[in-house]
């Protein structure tokens, strides 16, 4: 199984684990949601939006720094497999970042490695 994960046009699907992919969504509620005046409940949906949730796989210090940074956009480009649509989709997400654990030294001292952390997109 493949997994289609796109930030802008950087493929990252190597450096997260695909048995940890999950897409939900969120019912965005529009200004004339409430009750009527018989009680019923008047329901005003503007959209449902993604929620992505990851988990990264242990990487080095080089690749942890290059998706924090790419991490750190204000709004971020995202190409993702898509359960809803059963295809590939790209939208715009704002981003959520675990800690970032180090896991390992390597043998000389220099070099770091990270464990897993989580990483949450919301769409925006």
């Amino acid at each position: 199984m493949r997994m289609t994960l796109l930030f802008g046009n950087t493929n990252v699907s190597k450096l997260f684990n695909k048995m940890e992919y999950s897409v939900s969504y969120e019912r965005r509620a529009g200004a004339g949601e409430g009750t009527a005046k018989d009680g019923s409940t008047i329901f005003d949906t503007l959209a449902y939006k993604a929620i992505i949730e990851l988990q990264t796989n242990g990487m080095s210090a080089e690749d942890m720094a290059s998706l924090i940074a790419m991490l750190q956009s204000d709004c971020l480009l995202v190409t993702y497999d898509d359960p809803k649509a059963n295809d590939t989709r790209c939208s715009s997400f704002h981003a959520e970042f675990g800690t970032a654990k180090i896991w390992a030294y390597n043998i000389d001292g220099i070099g770091r490695w990270f464990d897993k952390t989580t990483v949450k997109l919301t769409e925006v």
